[in-house]
């Protein structure tokens, strides 16, 4: 798993966010061992985690080709509220009740007034 998998992110990358997973870890709420390098292990779908990560980065998230089922029960998993929020925007934007068309109207042109 270390030589794989294994991503390094600084503390203030993953505590930015009140009252996460990762400030619960960080500040030993959550029981956790660390292995012999010093690192958490932590057992969760690496390219999800990695959309994760990068959230907590960047603030902003890529969800091209991620199944955002998925990705919105790990930031739930982990508390990102704010992602959360993101993932739910998103879901709301693909379901329309009207179907694809948002909006279709032949308008006559404008006439000159006399």
């Amino acid at each position: 798993m270390w030589a794989e998998d294994c991503l390094r992110q600084s503390r203030t990358t993953l505590i930015w966010i009140n009252d996460t997973f990762f400030t619960g870890l960080l500040s030993n709420r959550i029981p956790s061992v660390l292995d012999e390098h010093g690192a958490y292990f932590i057992d969760r779908d690496p390219d999800l985690f990695s959309v994760i990560l990068n959230f907590l980065r960047t603030k902003n998230v890529n969800m091209d080709g991620v199944n955002m089922t998925a990705l919105l029960h790990e930031a739930e998993y982990f508390g990102i509220t704010p992602l959360i929020r993101r993932i739910a925007v998103c879901a709301s934007l693909d379901k329309c009740s009207c179907g694809d068309v948002l909006f279709h109207a032949l308008l006559p042109l404008p006439t000159a007034h006399q």
